[in-house]
């Protein structure tokens, strides 16, 4: 029998310009070795073997990211 995760989660970006009080993810605003939208597909395209699963999208600000 093999165990496979009912969800992920994809960390999108570190960057944030907003200022959360509950939050302090903006404390490692500054250069980060994120993947590209490219490196990003072919994530979720191998991550198709898991079958049905909820996919989360999350991290920091997605629109201060270049990719």
């Amino acid at each position: 029998m093999r165990c496979l995760p009912a969800s992920i989660c994809l960390l999108i970006t570190e960057r944030c310009n907003a200022r959360c009080f509950h939050c302090d993810i903006r404390k490692s605003c500054g250069q980060e070795n994120s993947p590209s939208t490219d490196q990003w597909k072919a994530v979720l395209d191998t991550a198709r073997w898991l079958g049905p699963v909820e996919v989360v999208v999350s991290g920091g600000e997605a629109f201060v990211s270049p990719n």
